[in-house]
C-alpha cells in the first residue's frame, strides 16, 4: 500500500519543467522600484519627508567654561552654538535621488550670529547652520540639557547666572525668519516650567506640545524614610474624563 504525506515548509520549493529549475522565493527588495517613473519615485521619496520628528534644542556655549567666563563681563548674551541630538533625516543619505526631493522638505536651520563690544572694538561670532528641520511636520523641542555632549560642560553646576536659557532659545525661536515657519513647538514640563511665552500669541495657529519630565518626578518614589514606592503613570484620553 502506498502512503503519501504533505507538509509545509517556508524555505524555497524548486519547481522543475524539462531543463529549467525555477525557485519560489519572495523577493527580498523591491527590484522594480528603479523602473518605475520618475514621478512616481518622487512621490514616493516626498512621503518619506512627511514624517514627524522631535527635534530638541540646545546650545554650547562658545569656549565652554572658559568662555563662559570670558564674555560675561563683555556681553548679556554670550555666543552660543546651538546643538541637538537629532539625526540627519534618513532620506537624505539614502541616494542622491531622495537627497535632491528631501532637500526640498528638509532645511539647515539653527545658525547663530552674536555681536559683542567692548572698550570700542566690535567681535563678532558665527556658527553655521547644521541641525536639519522640516518646518511642515518637525516638533522643536527646546531643552536644557546639561549633557556634557551638548554643553561642553562637565560641570554645569553654577554656572546658571551665566547662561539665560530662556532668553537665548526664545531669542532664537522667536526670530521672525524662524518663528514664521514654525508649526510645532514642544516643551519638558516640570513644576518649575514656564510655558506662557507671550510671543506665541502673534501667530495665528501653532501646536504646542507638553512632555512630562520624568527625571523630575523621580523623588516621588521615595517617600521621607527613603521607602521606596510604586509610581504608576497611564496615559488617557482628555474627552474620556470630561464631565
Amino acid at each position: 500500500m502506498a502512503s503519501t504525506s504533505t507538509s509545509s515548509s517556508t524555505s524555497p520549493t524548486a519547481v522543475s519543467s524539462s531543463n529549467t529549475t525555477v525557485f519560489n522565493e519572495q523577493p527580498k527588495k523591491f527590484a522594480l522600484f528603479p523602473k518605475m517613473a520618475l514621478e512616481l519615485r518622487k512621490m514616493v521619496w516626498s512621503q518619506a519627508c512627511m514624517v514627524e520628528r522631535v527635534v530638541d534644542l540646545c546650545f554650547k556655549p562658545l569656549g565652554g567654561r572658559a568662555g563662559l567666563s570670558f564674555f560675561d563681563w563683555i556681553s548679556e548674551n554670550p555666543p552660543m552654538v546651538y546643538k541637538s541630538r537629532a539625526k540627519v533625516p534618513a532620506i537624505l543619505q539614502t541616494s542622491k535621488e531622495a537627497r535632491a526631493t528631501g532637500l526640498k522638505y528638509y532645511t539647515l536651520e539653527f545658525g547663530n550670529k552674536t555681536t559683542c563690544y567692548d572698550d570700542g572694538t566690535t567681535m563678532e561670532f558665527t556658527s553655521s547652520a547644521r541641525i536639519y528641520a522640516n518646518w511642515e511636520y518637525d516638533i522643536i523641542c527646546p531643552v536644557m540639557d546639561r549633557h556634557p555632549s551638548l554643553t561642553g560642560l562637565e560641570d554645569f553646576e553654577g554656572f546658571e547666572d551665566f547662561i539665560n536659557f530662556d532668553t537665548s532659545i526664545r531669542y532664537k525661536l522667536m526670530d521672525p525668519a524662524v518663528f514664521s515657519r514654525m508649526r510645532r513647538i514642544a516643551f519638558v514640563v516640570d513644576e518649575s516650567c514656564d510655558v506662557g511665552w507671550p510671543d506665541m500669541s502673534k501667530r495665528e495657529k501653532i501646536e504646542v506640545i507638553l512632555y512630562p519630565d520624568f527625571e523630575a518626578l523621580m523623588p516621588l518614589k521615595e517617600d521621607v524614610s527613603g521607602a521606596r514606592k510604586q509610581l504608576h503613570m497611564e496615559l488617557v484620553d482628555l474627552d474620556e474624563n470630561l464631565d
